[in-house]
């Protein structure tokens, strides 16, 4: 997908079974989240920048959301995500880096286990470095 460097993509998509969703899960609607990581901005054409092409996260930028100023609270990949999926810093979640083969807690409260109680059905998929949540 990118040419000049790792792009990690985090996915949660839902799922609906088709004819077997109730009229109120139909109103309900699908989330896809990606999350790359590994790069810059220009990295990406959607941000206005040619460094690679990028057309197909160009399309979906047109048509979903995606931010032009934001920050992040750990830069490491793995923790970052661990932050992502819990909304706790790293040292409240317990995932501080890289390197040590820490684990994460899979205990935790993580916004796809919310979902899950609210009846969506979710998956990661991509690259999550054994950072799984149910």
């Amino acid at each position: 997908m990118n040419a000049t460097g790792k792009l990690t993509i985090l996915s949660l998509a839902t799922v609906a079974a088709s004819g077997l969703a109730s009229a109120q899960d139909t109103a309900r609607p699908n989330i896809l989240y990606i999350m790359s990581d590994d790069h810059s901005c220009q990295t990406v054409g959607c941000y206005g920048h040619n460094l690679n092409e990028t057309p197909n996260l160009d399309r979906i930028a047109q048509s979903g959301a995606f931010f032009r100023n934001s920050f992040v609270c750990n830069s490491l990949c793995r923790p970052a995500r661990a932050v992502v999926l819990t909304g706790k810093f790293s040292h409240m979640n317990g995932y501080l880096d890289n390197e040590s083969g820490m684990k994460f807690n899979q205990a935790q409260t993580t916004f796809p286990k919310l979902l899950q109680k609210a009846g969506y059905q979710t998956a990661i998929f991509g690259n999550p470095h054994n950072q799984q949540s149910s």
